[in-house]
C-alpha cells in the first residue's frame, strides 16, 4: 500500500463538557475524522446525545480501566464483581502499574463488556474499540488483555488501535520479546478479523519544558509530512479553553492548543499538498 491515509482522533469524548464541546465542534466542522467516547465518566450522557443526533460520526469505545486525575473520578459500571479493578475509594486506579498489578482477568472481562453493553444501549453504533492510556496492553509489567480483547472486536467485527509497525517513539527503547508480542498479537488479530491501523502517531500528552503553540504546530506538521504508506491514526485529546479543564488537567493548555491546532489552515494545506487522505475507522474495511 502506497497511498498514505490518516485517520484523525479525539480522545476522551465523554470525559468533560469541555472535553465534549471541543469534539462536537471538530465533528461539526470536520477537522477531525474520529473520536473514542468514555462511557464511565460523568460528561457521557451529553456524548451520547450527540452521537444520536448524529449518526454518521465516526465512533469508537475508549475502553477506560485508569482514572489518572487527582480531583476528578471515575470506577467500573459493571453490576458484577470488579473488585480488582478499585482502589479502596471505589475508583480505578490512578495508573496502569497499579492496574496491571491488581487487577484480574475475570474482573477487566466483565468490566470491558459492560462498557460494551452501555455504548451500544445509548444507541451509538461504534466502529472500533481502543483503551485509554494503554492499561490494556501490559506495557509496565507484560500483562496484557489485548488477546482478550481482539477476541471480543472479531466477535462484534470492530477494529482496535494497534499499530502493526512500532511508532518511532519507542524505535529505541523496545525489548525484542516485546517487539516479538507486537508481531504475535498482530498475527492474532489478523486471525480473528480485527482490522489494525499500520502506524500510530504520537507525541507527549503533557506540557513539555519551554513548548509553546508554535513548536507543537511545527511538530505536529512535519509529523503529518513525513507519515509513512499506509494507515496511519493520530490521536488527540482536545478541549475547548475553560475554568472546568483548568481544575481538572494540570496540562490543560496541551489540550486548549491541540483544539486550536487542527484548525489550522497551515496543517489542511500539508495534508493536501502530501495527498494524504483523511478518513474514519468505518473506512478501513474497505481499504484493507
Amino acid at each position: 500500500m502506497n497511498k498514505r491515509y490518516l485517520i484523525i482522533n479525539g480522545d476522551d469524548f465523554g470525559m468533560c463538557h469541555g472535553a465534549n464541546e471541543a469534539i462536537m465542534n471538530m465533528y461539526h466542522d470536520k477537522v477531525i475524522s474520529s473520536a473514542s467516547v468514555m462511557v464511565v465518566c460523568p460528561w457521557f450522557e451529553e456524548a451520547a446525545a450527540f452521537l444520536r443526533e448524529h449518526p454518521e460520526c465516526d465512533i469508537g469505545l475508549h475502553l477506560t480501566f485508569t482514572s489518572e486525575w487527582k480531583k476528578y473520578k471515575w470506577g467500573p459500571i459493571s453490576q458484577r464483581d470488579t473488585s480488582s479493578l478499585m482502589d479502596k475509594a471505589g475508583y480505578f486506579y490512578t495508573d496502569c502499574m497499579a492496574f496491571e498489578t491488581n487487577s484480574n482477568q475475570e474482573h477487566v472481562m466483565h468490566e470491558m463488556e459492560a462498557q460494551i453493553h452501555k455504548a451500544t444501549q445509548a444507541g451509538i453504533t461504534l466502529n472500533n474499540i481502543d483503551n485509554h492510556m494503554g492499561s490494556l496492553y501490559g506495557l509496565m509489567t507484560g500483562k496484557s488483555y489485548l488477546p482478550h480483547v481482539f477476541s471480543k472486536c472479531g466477535d462484534l467485527q470492530l477494529g482496535f488501535r494497534f499499530p502493526k509497525h512500532l511508532p518511532d517513539t519507542r524505535q529505541n527503547n523496545t525489548s525484542p520479546t516485546m517487539v516479538q508480542n507486537m508481531e504475535r498479537l498482530c498475527a492474532l488479530a489478523q486471525h480473528k478479523g480485527v482490522p489494525l491501523i499500520d502506524h500510530l502517531v504520537e507525541y507527549p500528552f503533557h506540557m513539555q519544558e519551554h513548548e509553546t503553540y508554535a513548536s507543537l504546530k511545527e511538530m505536529v506538521i512535519d509529523k503529518i509530512r513525513h507519515l509513512k504508506p499506509g494507515i496511519s491514526e493520530l490521536y488527540i485529546h482536545p478541549s475547548i479553553p475553560c475554568n472546568e479543564i483548568k481544575h481538572i488537567n494540570p496540562s490543560w493548555e496541551k489540550r486548549v492548543m491541540e483544539y486550536r491546532l487542527f484548525y489550522e489552515e497551515a496543517l489542511w494545506n500539508t495534508i493536501d499538498r502530501e495527498g494524504i487522505e483523511v478518513i474514519g475507522w468505518g473506512d478501513l474495511n474497505t481499504i484493507i
